[in-house]
Protein backbone atom coordinates (compact mmCIF):
# COMPACT_ATOMS: atom_id res chain seq x y z
CA UNK A 1 0.00 0.00 0.00
CA UNK A 2 1.43 3.06 -0.86
CA UNK A 3 2.20 4.99 2.49
CA UNK A 4 0.77 8.56 3.06
CA UNK A 5 3.37 10.98 4.31
CA UNK A 6 3.50 15.09 4.52
CA UNK A 7 5.68 16.47 2.01
CA UNK A 8 8.78 17.59 2.31
CA UNK A 9 10.42 20.92 1.44
CA UNK A 10 11.60 21.56 -2.39
CA UNK A 11 13.85 24.66 -3.46
CA UNK A 12 12.64 27.75 -2.18
CA UNK A 13 12.52 26.54 1.38
CA UNK A 14 14.60 24.24 3.54
CA UNK A 15 13.43 21.17 5.07
CA UNK A 16 13.64 20.30 8.60
CA UNK A 17 13.14 16.15 9.07
CA UNK A 18 13.55 13.99 11.57
CA UNK A 19 14.59 14.77 14.78
CA UNK A 20 17.48 16.39 17.01
CA UNK A 21 19.17 18.11 19.68
CA UNK A 22 21.85 21.33 19.46
CA UNK A 23 24.33 19.96 22.53
CA UNK A 24 25.68 21.66 25.01
CA UNK A 25 28.73 23.71 24.90
CA UNK A 26 31.17 20.89 24.48
CA UNK A 27 34.83 20.44 25.29
CA UNK A 28 36.86 19.83 22.24
CA UNK A 29 38.48 17.47 23.24
CA UNK A 30 35.57 15.56 23.69
CA UNK A 31 34.21 16.38 20.13
CA UNK A 32 37.68 15.02 18.56
CA UNK A 33 37.80 11.73 20.75
CA UNK A 34 34.10 10.83 19.32
CA UNK A 35 34.88 11.84 15.88
CA UNK A 36 38.06 9.95 16.05
CA UNK A 37 36.52 6.93 17.67
CA UNK A 38 34.26 5.93 14.94
CA UNK A 39 36.10 4.38 11.24
CA UNK A 40 35.18 5.81 8.60
CA UNK A 41 35.45 3.99 4.68
CA UNK A 42 35.72 7.69 3.49
CA UNK A 43 37.81 10.94 6.01
CA UNK A 44 35.53 13.17 7.09
CA UNK A 45 37.27 16.13 8.55
CA UNK A 46 36.03 17.93 11.27
CA UNK A 47 37.36 20.96 12.47
CA UNK A 48 36.38 22.21 16.34
CA UNK A 49 35.91 25.95 16.36
CA UNK A 50 37.22 27.53 20.12
CA UNK A 51 35.09 27.84 22.29
CA UNK A 52 32.67 30.59 22.40
CA UNK A 53 32.76 33.44 24.54
CA UNK A 54 29.29 34.48 25.47
CA UNK A 55 27.72 33.86 28.36
CA UNK A 56 24.87 31.60 27.48
CA UNK A 57 21.38 32.90 28.62
CA UNK A 58 19.41 29.83 28.47
CA UNK A 59 21.24 26.62 28.32
CA UNK A 60 20.95 24.27 25.45
CA UNK A 61 20.77 20.41 26.27
CA UNK A 62 23.23 17.76 24.90
CA UNK A 63 21.80 14.61 23.75
CA UNK A 64 22.45 13.07 26.75
CA UNK A 65 20.37 16.05 29.18
CA UNK A 66 21.62 18.73 30.73
CA UNK A 67 19.83 22.45 31.90
CA UNK A 68 16.39 22.46 31.61
CA UNK A 69 14.98 25.96 28.75
CA UNK A 70 11.98 27.43 30.12
CA UNK A 71 9.43 26.13 30.48
CA UNK A 72 11.20 22.69 32.62
CA UNK A 73 12.64 20.35 29.96
CA UNK A 74 10.45 17.62 31.26
CA UNK A 75 6.95 17.01 31.19
CA UNK A 76 4.50 17.59 34.24
CA UNK A 77 5.37 16.16 37.52
CA UNK A 78 5.58 12.84 37.67
CA UNK A 79 6.12 12.20 33.91
CA UNK A 80 8.69 10.92 31.62
CA UNK A 81 11.42 13.49 30.48
CA UNK A 82 10.92 14.88 26.67
CA UNK A 83 12.26 12.27 24.74
CA UNK A 84 15.33 13.73 22.62
CA UNK A 85 13.05 13.80 19.49
CA UNK A 86 10.16 15.82 21.17
CA UNK A 87 12.58 18.21 22.58
CA UNK A 88 14.27 19.62 19.64
CA UNK A 89 11.13 19.13 16.88
CA UNK A 90 12.46 21.06 13.89
CA UNK A 91 15.31 23.24 12.36
CA UNK A 92 15.51 25.24 8.88
CA UNK A 93 17.59 28.08 6.92
CA UNK A 94 16.58 30.76 4.66
CA UNK A 95 19.74 31.28 3.67
CA UNK A 96 24.00 30.31 5.00
CA UNK A 97 23.14 32.63 7.72
CA UNK A 98 20.09 32.80 8.63
CA UNK A 99 18.16 30.00 10.62
CA UNK A 100 16.19 28.91 13.25
CA UNK A 101 15.96 25.90 15.67
CA UNK A 102 12.92 25.50 17.59
CA UNK A 103 12.91 24.02 21.14
CA UNK A 104 10.10 22.33 22.97
CA UNK A 105 9.60 22.75 27.17
CA UNK A 106 6.56 21.54 28.96
CA UNK A 107 5.72 22.12 32.57
CA UNK A 108 2.55 21.33 34.69
CA UNK A 109 0.89 24.14 32.65
CA UNK A 110 1.02 23.23 29.32
CA UNK A 111 3.67 22.64 26.50
CA UNK A 112 5.97 25.48 24.45
CA UNK A 113 8.18 25.92 21.52
CA UNK A 114 10.73 28.84 21.57
CA UNK A 115 12.68 29.87 18.48
CA UNK A 116 16.27 29.99 18.88
CA UNK A 117 17.39 32.11 15.88
CA UNK A 118 21.28 32.63 14.22
CA UNK A 119 22.24 34.89 11.32
CA UNK A 120 26.03 33.42 11.11
CA UNK A 121 25.26 29.97 10.00
CA UNK A 122 24.87 28.56 13.28
CA UNK A 123 28.10 29.94 15.46
CA UNK A 124 25.78 31.93 17.65
CA UNK A 125 22.26 31.70 19.23
CA UNK A 126 20.06 33.98 19.80
CA UNK A 127 16.53 33.59 22.24
CA UNK A 128 13.75 34.42 20.45
CA UNK A 129 9.58 34.69 20.38
CA UNK A 130 8.29 31.17 22.11
CA UNK A 131 4.09 30.01 20.92
CA UNK A 132 2.12 27.14 22.33
CA UNK A 133 1.75 24.03 21.54
CA UNK A 134 -0.73 21.15 22.41
CA UNK A 135 1.67 18.13 23.67
CA UNK A 136 5.16 16.90 24.09
CA UNK A 137 4.41 14.50 20.92
CA UNK A 138 2.75 16.35 18.10
CA UNK A 139 5.11 16.71 15.42
CA UNK A 140 6.31 20.45 14.27
CA UNK A 141 7.31 21.19 10.48
CA UNK A 142 9.33 24.36 10.05
CA UNK A 143 8.87 26.17 6.60
CA UNK A 144 11.24 29.13 5.93
CA UNK A 145 10.27 31.28 3.36
CA UNK A 146 13.11 33.86 3.61
CA UNK A 147 14.96 35.41 6.33
CA UNK A 148 11.87 37.09 7.96
CA UNK A 149 8.93 34.95 7.20
CA UNK A 150 8.99 31.51 8.69
CA UNK A 151 5.57 28.92 9.60
CA UNK A 152 5.05 26.41 12.21
CA UNK A 153 2.80 23.77 11.40
CA UNK A 154 1.64 21.21 14.07
CA UNK A 155 0.45 18.27 13.39
CA UNK A 156 -1.95 15.30 15.81
CA UNK A 157 -4.57 13.54 15.84
CA UNK A 158 -6.80 16.64 16.26
CA UNK A 159 -6.08 18.28 12.73
CA UNK A 160 -3.12 20.90 12.41
CA UNK A 161 -2.34 24.36 14.00
CA UNK A 162 0.24 27.16 12.42
CA UNK A 163 2.42 30.00 14.07
CA UNK A 164 4.34 32.62 11.88
CA UNK A 165 6.86 35.07 12.25
CA UNK A 166 7.76 37.91 10.26
CA UNK A 167 10.79 39.21 12.42
CA UNK A 168 13.13 36.15 11.52
CA UNK A 169 12.09 34.16 14.81
CA UNK A 170 11.82 36.87 17.71
CA UNK A 171 7.94 37.03 17.60
CA UNK A 172 5.50 34.55 16.70
CA UNK A 173 1.50 34.98 16.16
CA UNK A 174 -1.38 32.48 15.59
CA UNK A 175 -1.74 31.55 11.59
CA UNK A 176 -5.06 30.53 10.83
CA UNK A 177 -4.92 27.05 8.72
CA UNK A 178 -7.19 25.49 6.15
CA UNK A 179 -9.47 22.65 8.16
CA UNK A 180 -7.48 19.72 8.19
CA UNK A 181 -4.30 21.22 6.61
CA UNK A 182 -1.74 17.85 5.61
CA UNK A 183 1.44 19.70 4.66
CA UNK A 184 3.18 22.46 2.96
CA UNK A 185 5.93 23.95 1.14
CA UNK A 186 7.35 27.54 1.14
CA UNK A 187 8.35 28.76 -1.72
CA UNK A 188 10.05 32.22 -3.21
CA UNK A 189 7.50 34.79 -1.32
CA UNK A 190 4.58 32.19 -0.73
CA UNK A 191 3.74 29.39 0.99
CA UNK A 192 1.61 26.53 -0.59
CA UNK A 193 -0.69 24.16 1.59
CA UNK A 194 -2.35 21.00 0.66
CA UNK A 195 -5.41 19.69 2.99
CA UNK A 196 -7.75 17.03 3.00
CA UNK A 197 -11.35 18.20 4.34
CA UNK A 198 -13.77 15.13 5.81
CA UNK A 199 -17.44 14.87 6.99
CA UNK A 200 -17.53 15.87 10.39
CA UNK A 201 -16.49 13.12 12.71
CA UNK A 202 -15.08 11.20 9.86
CA UNK A 203 -11.19 9.99 10.00
CA UNK A 204 -9.10 10.74 7.40
CA UNK A 205 -7.83 7.78 5.23
CA UNK A 206 -6.08 8.03 1.72
CA UNK A 207 -9.10 8.23 -1.26
CA UNK A 208 -11.78 8.10 1.50
CA UNK A 209 -15.41 8.66 0.53
CA UNK A 210 -16.39 12.04 1.17
CA UNK A 211 -13.28 13.17 1.55
CA UNK A 212 -12.17 16.22 -0.76
CA UNK A 213 -8.25 17.25 -1.25
CA UNK A 214 -7.36 21.20 -1.95
CA UNK A 215 -4.88 23.37 -2.09
CA UNK A 216 -4.06 26.85 -0.63
CA UNK A 217 -2.00 29.28 -1.44
CA UNK A 218 -0.19 32.25 1.29
CA UNK A 219 2.27 35.04 0.50
CA UNK A 220 4.97 34.68 2.56
CA UNK A 221 4.85 38.24 4.17
CA UNK A 222 1.19 37.80 5.70
CA UNK A 223 -1.79 37.07 5.25
CA UNK A 224 -4.31 34.36 5.39
CA UNK A 225 -3.84 31.40 2.89
CA UNK A 226 -6.38 31.39 0.18
CA UNK A 227 -7.99 28.21 -1.87
CA UNK A 228 -6.33 28.41 -5.73
CA UNK A 229 -8.04 26.75 -8.34
CA UNK A 230 -9.06 22.90 -7.51
CA UNK A 231 -6.95 20.63 -9.66
CA UNK A 232 -8.32 18.50 -12.15
CA UNK A 233 -11.54 16.72 -11.21
CA UNK A 234 -10.66 12.71 -10.46
CA UNK A 235 -10.62 11.70 -6.77
CA UNK A 236 -7.47 11.84 -6.63
CA UNK A 237 -5.80 12.29 -2.77
CA UNK A 238 -2.88 14.47 -2.35
CA UNK A 239 0.41 12.68 -1.70
CA UNK A 240 3.21 14.77 -3.01
CA UNK A 241 3.60 18.83 -2.91
CA UNK A 242 7.05 20.91 -4.15
CA UNK A 243 6.97 24.88 -5.17
CA UNK A 244 9.97 25.62 -6.00
CA UNK A 245 9.36 29.33 -7.96
CA UNK A 246 6.27 31.55 -7.05
CA UNK A 247 4.07 31.20 -9.66
CA UNK A 248 4.86 26.72 -9.90
CA UNK A 249 3.35 24.16 -8.46
CA UNK A 250 4.25 20.17 -8.75
CA UNK A 251 1.33 17.88 -7.19
CA UNK A 252 1.37 14.18 -6.91
CA UNK A 253 -2.22 12.76 -6.67
CA UNK A 254 -2.85 9.36 -6.49
CA UNK A 255 -3.29 6.11 -4.37
CA UNK A 256 -1.83 2.50 -4.80
CA UNK A 257 -4.50 0.49 -4.74
CA UNK A 258 -6.54 3.40 -6.26
CA UNK A 259 -8.96 2.75 -9.01
CA UNK A 260 -6.36 4.46 -11.46
CA UNK A 261 -2.84 5.51 -11.70
CA UNK A 262 -1.49 7.96 -9.58
CA UNK A 263 -0.87 11.07 -12.04
CA UNK A 264 1.24 14.34 -11.76
CA UNK A 265 -0.85 17.57 -11.58
CA UNK A 266 1.47 20.82 -12.68
CA UNK A 267 0.43 24.55 -12.86
CA UNK A 268 2.85 27.34 -13.48
CA UNK A 269 0.80 30.00 -13.32
CA UNK A 270 0.01 29.75 -9.28
CA UNK A 271 -2.78 27.28 -9.48
CA UNK A 272 -5.31 28.88 -11.90
CA UNK A 273 -4.99 26.04 -14.94
CA UNK A 274 -3.30 22.64 -14.37
CA UNK A 275 -1.68 20.12 -16.69
CA UNK A 276 -2.23 16.05 -16.18
CA UNK A 277 1.07 14.61 -16.57
CA UNK A 278 2.15 11.15 -16.35
CA UNK A 279 3.97 10.26 -12.57
CA UNK A 280 7.05 8.56 -13.33
CA UNK A 281 6.95 6.52 -10.11
CA UNK A 282 3.44 4.65 -10.87
CA UNK A 283 2.21 2.88 -7.54
CA UNK A 284 5.35 3.85 -4.91
CA UNK A 285 5.37 7.19 -3.08
CA UNK A 286 6.18 9.92 -4.74
CA UNK A 287 8.65 12.68 -3.35
CA UNK A 288 8.88 15.80 -5.55
CA UNK A 289 11.64 18.42 -5.52
CA UNK A 290 12.63 21.10 -8.28
CA UNK A 291 15.45 23.65 -8.33
CA UNK A 292 14.29 27.18 -7.99
CA UNK A 293 16.52 28.59 -11.00
CA UNK A 294 15.82 26.13 -13.70
CA UNK A 295 12.43 26.75 -14.82
CA UNK A 296 10.94 23.42 -16.03
CA UNK A 297 13.14 20.77 -14.38
CA UNK A 298 11.61 18.53 -11.45
CA UNK A 299 13.00 15.51 -9.87
CA UNK A 300 10.74 12.24 -8.65
CA UNK A 301 11.69 10.21 -5.68
CA UNK A 302 10.08 6.37 -5.79
CA UNK A 303 10.12 4.56 -2.41
CA UNK A 304 9.30 1.35 -1.91
CA UNK A 305 8.18 0.24 1.35
CA UNK A 306 11.16 0.09 3.98
CA UNK A 307 12.25 -2.74 6.31
CA UNK A 308 14.91 -4.27 7.75
CA UNK A 309 16.99 -0.82 7.33
CA UNK A 310 16.46 -0.81 3.29
CA UNK A 311 14.20 1.11 0.98
CA UNK A 312 14.10 0.52 -2.30
CA UNK A 313 14.55 4.31 -4.06
CA UNK A 314 14.21 5.02 -8.42
CA UNK A 315 15.17 9.00 -9.47
CA UNK A 316 13.72 10.37 -12.40
CA UNK A 317 14.43 13.70 -13.36
CA UNK A 318 11.85 15.57 -16.13
CA UNK A 319 13.11 18.94 -18.30
CA UNK A 320 9.83 19.67 -19.13
CA UNK A 321 7.43 19.94 -16.37
CA UNK A 322 6.85 16.32 -15.88
CA UNK A 323 5.84 15.86 -19.97
CA UNK A 324 8.94 13.41 -20.04
CA UNK A 325 11.00 11.53 -17.58
CA UNK A 326 14.85 10.29 -17.73
CA UNK A 327 15.34 7.27 -14.70
CA UNK A 328 19.01 7.81 -13.24
CA UNK A 329 20.72 5.20 -11.39
CA UNK A 330 19.03 4.51 -8.22
CA UNK A 331 19.96 5.76 -4.64
CA UNK A 332 21.36 3.38 -2.59
CA UNK A 333 19.26 1.48 -1.11
CA UNK A 334 20.15 1.46 2.55
CA UNK A 335 18.05 3.75 5.08
CA UNK A 336 14.71 5.25 5.10
CA UNK A 337 14.17 8.30 3.29
CA UNK A 338 12.03 10.90 4.32
CA UNK A 339 13.36 14.24 2.19
CA UNK A 340 15.08 15.48 -1.03
CA UNK A 341 15.95 18.78 -1.92
CA UNK A 342 17.29 19.90 -5.24
CA UNK A 343 19.36 22.96 -4.88
CA UNK A 344 20.11 23.24 -9.01
CA UNK A 345 20.47 20.49 -11.74
CA UNK A 346 23.49 18.86 -10.90
CA UNK A 347 23.17 19.42 -6.74
CA UNK A 348 20.51 17.58 -4.77
CA UNK A 349 20.57 16.07 -0.86
CA UNK A 350 18.58 13.25 0.00
CA UNK A 351 17.85 12.41 3.76
CA UNK A 352 16.02 10.46 5.93
CA UNK A 353 15.36 9.65 10.21
CA UNK A 354 17.11 7.89 12.35
CA UNK A 355 17.54 4.95 9.26
CA UNK A 356 18.71 7.38 6.76
CA UNK A 357 22.07 8.46 6.06
CA UNK A 358 22.96 12.10 4.59
CA UNK A 359 23.45 11.91 0.69
CA UNK A 360 24.67 14.36 -1.92
CA UNK A 361 24.94 14.16 -5.74
CA UNK A 362 26.75 16.33 -7.68
CA UNK A 363 26.30 15.31 -11.30
CA UNK A 364 22.59 15.71 -11.11
CA UNK A 365 21.71 12.15 -9.12
CA UNK A 366 23.97 9.76 -10.95
CA UNK A 367 25.22 9.12 -8.04
CA UNK A 368 25.59 9.77 -4.36
CA UNK A 369 27.79 9.91 -1.51
CA UNK A 370 26.87 9.84 2.05
CA UNK A 371 28.76 12.74 2.83
CA UNK A 372 28.76 12.43 6.71
CA UNK A 373 29.63 8.75 6.79
CA UNK A 374 26.91 7.73 8.73
CA UNK A 375 27.42 9.49 11.68
CA UNK A 376 24.16 11.46 12.23
CA UNK A 377 22.33 8.19 10.97
CA UNK A 378 22.45 4.86 9.52
CA UNK A 379 20.30 1.83 8.13
CA UNK A 380 20.77 -0.15 11.70
CA UNK A 381 19.37 2.99 13.16
CA UNK A 382 22.01 4.93 14.04
CA UNK A 383 19.69 8.33 16.04
CA UNK A 384 17.69 10.59 14.96
CA UNK A 385 19.09 13.51 13.67
CA UNK A 386 17.59 16.90 12.04
CA UNK A 387 19.16 17.95 8.74
CA UNK A 388 18.90 21.79 6.54
CA UNK A 389 20.21 22.91 3.77
CA UNK A 390 20.58 25.90 1.73
CA UNK A 391 21.70 25.61 -1.77
CA UNK A 392 24.52 23.76 -2.76
CA UNK A 393 27.13 23.97 -0.61
CA UNK A 394 25.78 24.89 3.12
CA UNK A 395 24.06 22.05 5.52
CA UNK A 396 23.74 21.57 9.02
CA UNK A 397 22.75 18.14 11.04
CA UNK A 398 22.54 17.83 14.66
CA UNK A 399 21.89 14.68 16.21
CA UNK A 400 21.54 12.89 19.58
CA UNK A 401 24.82 10.24 18.19
CA UNK A 402 26.92 13.74 17.53
CA UNK A 403 28.51 15.71 20.70
CA UNK A 404 27.68 18.77 18.68
CA UNK A 405 26.01 20.56 15.82
CA UNK A 406 28.02 20.10 12.55
CA UNK A 407 27.76 22.69 10.11
CA UNK A 408 29.71 22.34 6.07
CA UNK A 409 30.18 25.23 4.01
CA UNK A 410 31.97 23.01 1.03
CA UNK A 411 29.15 20.53 0.13
CA UNK A 412 29.97 17.94 3.35
CA UNK A 413 33.70 17.92 2.15
CA UNK A 414 34.60 19.36 6.00
CA UNK A 415 31.93 19.60 9.40
CA UNK A 416 32.65 21.94 11.54
CA UNK A 417 31.57 21.84 15.31
CA UNK A 418 29.50 24.80 16.31
CA UNK A 419 29.64 25.84 19.76
CA UNK A 420 26.74 25.90 21.51
CA UNK A 421 25.81 29.18 23.42
CA UNK A 422 22.43 31.02 23.58
CA UNK A 423 23.53 35.04 23.65
CA UNK A 424 21.09 36.80 25.79
CA UNK A 425 21.69 39.86 23.14
CA UNK A 426 19.19 41.22 20.70
CA UNK A 427 19.45 39.99 17.15
CA UNK A 428 20.99 41.58 14.33
CA UNK A 429 19.23 43.95 11.83
CA UNK A 430 17.92 41.59 9.49
CA UNK A 431 18.40 42.87 5.20
CA UNK A 432 15.70 44.23 3.41
CA UNK A 433 12.96 41.32 2.68
CA UNK A 434 12.50 40.58 -0.59
CA UNK A 435 9.97 38.53 -2.07
CA UNK A 436 8.49 37.23 -5.40
CA UNK A 437 4.88 38.45 -6.35
CA UNK A 438 3.33 35.51 -6.31
CA UNK A 439 0.99 36.13 -9.72
CA UNK A 440 3.94 37.76 -11.50
CA UNK A 441 6.81 36.46 -10.53
CA UNK A 442 8.32 39.79 -9.60
CA UNK A 443 10.55 41.12 -7.56
CA UNK A 444 8.87 43.07 -4.53
CA UNK A 445 11.21 45.15 -1.31
CA UNK A 446 8.94 45.44 1.76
Amino acid sequence: RRRRRRPELSAGGVVAAGAAAVAATVAALVVSAVVAARPTARSVRVVVPPAATSEPATATPSAAGGAAPSPAAGKAPGAAPLSWYERWPAMAFADPGHGILLRRGCGAGGCDVQALTTADGGTTWVAGGSFPVRSAGTDVTLLAADVRDAFALEFDGAGATGHATHDGGATWQPWTLPRDTRGGVAAAGAVWLWAAACPPGAPYTPGAAGCADSVYEAPAGGGSPRPVASPPAGGWPLDGLSAPRASTVYLSAGWADGPSAPTLLVSTDAGRTWAQRTDPCGRSATTLAAPAGSPGEVWALCLGEPGAGFQQKMLYVSGDNGATWVRRPDPPGSGYSTGLLVASRSVAWLWGDSRGEVLRTADGGRSWQDVLDGRAGDSAGGGSYLFAAAGSLHAWVASCTLPAPLRTGDGGRTWTALPAAVSAAAPPALPPDQHLDAAAGTPRVR
